[in-house]
């Protein structure tokens, strides 16, 4: 499940660079990567997607979740 979420945030990484270049094909392939594997983190991951949009950083529960995800993101290798 770490492995997926890992993966998925380096794809999310190289979809945001593939959208500041206006790469268009590598957008459409990128993004089907990503929700294949969010098929196999399940749909817990898209619910914390959307929390995390939303998140109040100024508030106590906010900044609990964003360094639980903080921790998360660090134990993906680079």
């Amino acid at each position: 499940m770490t492995q997926a979420y890992c993966q998925t945030l380096n794809l999310a990484r190289q979809l945001e660079r593939a959208d500041q270049e206006k790469d268009r094909k590598k957008i459409a392939v990128l993004s089907q990567k990503i929700n294949q594997l969010q098929k196999v983190v399940g749909p817990e991951f898209l619910m914390l997607v959307n929390i995390l949009k939303h998140l109040d950083l100024n508030s106590p529960d906010g900044r609990e979740i964003a360094s639980i995800i903080q921790s998360l993101n660090q134990s993906c290798p680079d």
